[in-house]
This record gives structure tokens, sequence and C-alpha cells, in this order.
């Protein structure tokens, strides 16, 4: 039997670790919060990209009904946030729009743009989103009414997702015509990070500081840099492009049989625009031949855009995403091929 001494010293010893523990849980509660604080601080004007789009997972989407689980995520009907100081309203159907019946008006020509947040128009008002522009630019001249353009874009999409969308929720729609603008991230499927589950919270600081040691692994060479990364996912021999290159042959062959014009856009990384060739030509030249294979027209937008510094065209400096005279002059490329398809012309 123990004596009273040496049970008192065992408990005097749990009781230190006790309060030890008590300690550290206080201390990181108090760092916890205070990075809280200083997080909603700096990002008081909604600057802080990754921030910005943790809180639109968290306000304006919601997980992929079961039966459509290849969608991984949409968007909430009806939800509304202010997103990098920008008013952002779903509507009652899930899409950044004004509100649309699923059968197009008599004598409209229906235009579907599908995409990622680009198409969504991250940063960007509504009406500065290239699918409204091009909208604003075919009814210029036409008769009222003629031509309508919808929003089908959703945030952090990649093709597989952009394909399950459309199949369970956008051919409601009934377009003439598919728009396919196309972002070189749109073929990585790759699942979720493992660390997911730390980010179910409300809270920012965490994304903010997982969101600042990326950035410091990828600049001191402790992960891929983004232009190897695309090298790699773009490869003949990589598995995953394979899949990509199959999915999306398959989806644009279904679109055309279903008697639908289509149109693939490539969509250029806006940051590095003053090259006179594109950094990422071989990811626009992959994607054209694909295009071509099924009989989809394809439009090249880096010559629309070439040129331009990127702190004219960035939303934010740590952004990817073109501001509004970025979707403006991707519109205006657009409309310029459109009609030079036939698409656009009074009475087409």
């Amino acid at each position: 039997m123990a004596s009273p001494q040496r049970t008192r010293g065992a408990a005097r010893r749990l009781l230190d670790l006790a309060a030890l523990l008590g300690v550290v849980a206080a201390s990181a509660l108090a760092v916890l919060a205070l990075g809280e604080i200083a997080t909603r601080i700096l990002d008081r004007s909604g600057q802080i990209y990754d921030v910005e789009m943790f809180r639109y997972s968290r306000l304006l989407k919601r997980d992929a009904p079961p039966e459509a689980g290849l969608m991984h995520h949409w968007h909430i009907p009806g939800a509304s946030a202010v997103l990098q100081g920008v008013p952002v309203a779903i509507n009652s159907k899930g899409l950044r729009d004004h509100e649309y019946d699923y059968e197009p008006r008599p004598a409209v020509t229906r235009i579907l743009a599908l995409g990622d947040s680009v198409t969504f128009g991250w940063g960007v008002t509504l009406e500065e989103t290239y699918p409204k522009v091009l909208e604003r630019l075919l009814n210029d001249g036409a008769s009222q009414g003629s031509y309508e353009v919808l929003n089908g874009g959703v945030g952090n999409y990649t093709t597989t997702r952009i394909t399950a969308l459309y199949e369970f929720e956008l051919r409601k729609y009934k377009p003439s015509v598919v728009l396919f603008a196309f972002y070189l991230n749109n073929a990585n499927d790759a699942p979720d990070s493992s660390f997911k589950f730390l980010f179910d919270t409300p809270l920012e600081f965490p994304v903010f500081l997982w969101s600042r040691l990326q950035a410091v692994s990828t600049r001191y060479g402790m992960g891929k840099s983004f232009d190897d990364f695309y090298r790699d996912l773009y490869s003949n021999d990589n598995p995953q492009f394979i899949r990509f290159r199959a999915n999306l042959a398959s989806f644009l062959r279904e679109l055309r049989q279903d008697g639908k014009i289509v149109v693939v856009a490539s969509v250029p990384d806006v940051r590095d625009l003053e090259r006179p060739t594109y950094r990422f030509q071989f990811v626009t030249d992959q994607l054209a031949a694909i295009a071509r294979e099924q009989g989809a027209h394809f439009v090249d937008l880096f010559p629309a855009l070439q040129g331009i510094p990127a702190a004219r065209i960035l939303n934010t400096p740590e952004d990817r995403h073109p501001n509004a005279e970025g979707h403006r002059r991707m519109a205006q490329a657009l409309h310029t091929y459109l009609l030079s398809v036939g698409i656009g012309q009074r009475g087409a």
C-alpha cells in the first residue's frame, strides 16, 4: 500500500501538470483570439484573398446533393454577402445572376456561360462580369432582349464539377449556345486537403495563417512552383490529365449531339500578360486540340489581354482574377468571335 507521503506527491504532480496544461490551453486560446481579431481588422476592407474566398465558401455555398456528388458544392439559393468589397447575390436557383425561367422566351437566343470563379465574377459586380457585358454587346443594335447570357460560374469549380452542374441543373435552361470559359486550374481534380477539417469553423485566422505558410513554402522551394505544377498537370502521361482530356471531350461531344453550338474560350493567367507569348501556351494548345476534335469553336482570349501590366488588371496584388477592365476586354473579344461565326448578328 502506498504511503500517504507518496500519494500526496503523486497528487501534487498531477495538479502541477493540470495547471501547466491549463496555462498552455489558455495561452493557445489567447493567441487564437488575438490572431482572429487581427485578421478581421486586416481584412476589414475585404482585400485578403484567401480569407475572402473562405467567407465565400461559408456564406454562399453548400455541399452538393448526394445524387450529384461530382459537383462537390454549389451555391445556396437566395444567399448574399459582401466579398472583397463587392455585393454578391445568388438568385433563387443558385446562379449569380438575375432570375430566369428554365424555358427561354420566344425569339431569344440563350447563351449559357460555364466556368469557375472568373466566370462567376470574383471581385467585380454582376454587371461588370464578362457574361453581362457580352449580353449588352450582343443586344446593342439587335431587337430588344434578343440575347440572354446566363452566368453559370461557380468558384473553385473544376471541369468535373462544371460538367456535373450542367447535367444536374444548368441544362434545364435549354441554351442554344454553351460557352465554356476555361482557366488552367480547371483540369486539377486533386482531392480536398487532409487538413480541410481545420477550416470547418467560422474562424478566419487559421485560414490566414495557413495561406501565409503555403506562400512561404512555395517561395523558398519547399513546394512545387506555380509553373512546375501546371507543367506536370498537363503532361500527356499524367493520369489526371488523361482523365480530364477524356471527360472534357465526352462533354463537348454530348453538347454537340444535343444540338448546342459550343464555344470553348481559353482564359489566360492575368498575372503575366506582358510577354510576347503566353507563359502557359502549352495549356491553350492542349485545350484547342480537344475542342476542335469535337467540332467546338475555340477562341483564345490572351491576345485581348496581352500587354496589360498586372497592376492594371488584377483585383488585388495577391489575386489572379481579372478586374472589371479584364472582364470588359474578354467580353469584347468573345463578342467579336461570336459575330465572326454568325452568332450575334441581327436575326441570327
